[in-house]
């Protein structure tokens, strides 16, 4: 099947992507024919061409380009992406420092522990 310029706007739609579970029951499916994984990897593959163009454009100085909407949808997508990155990055920086605070607590109430024994033993 010959991939044109119709089927990658439809898949790049936001909802169409995210609802890749219910690719069968779309309405608008049954005009492409194709499965959950074909959408999945077709829309990962123009996600990537995306990023790697604007990675040339920000080399190149001074050049911009027209977007059309096949670019645009990806462009908006990565930007929630990215957000997400960065959101489960700081939920990961605050686990640790809570994880390491915790694990802190923990070792100075042993130790606290292990004082207390001595103690213990040098009074008998």
């Amino acid at each position: 099947m010959e991939r044109t310029v119709e089927h990658d706007n439809y898949i790049t739609k936001k909802e169409t992507y995210l609802e890749a579970k219910s690719w069968k029951k779309r309405p608008y499916a049954s005009r492409f024919k194709v499965s959950k994984r074909a959408v999945r990897e077709r829309y990962t593959l123009l996600s990537e061409k995306f990023k790697a163009k604007m990675k040339d454009e920000e080399r190149a100085s001074g050049i911009e380009c027209d977007l059309s909407e096949v670019v645009k949808a990806p462009e908006e997508t990565s930007e929630k992406e990215a957000a997400a990155e960065d959101t489960v990055e700081n939920d990961k920086k605050a686990d640790n420092a809570k994880a390491a605070e915790m694990k802190n607590r923990a070792q100075e109430s042993l130790s606290g522990t292990q004082k207390r024994k001595r103690y213990e033993e040098r009074r008998m």
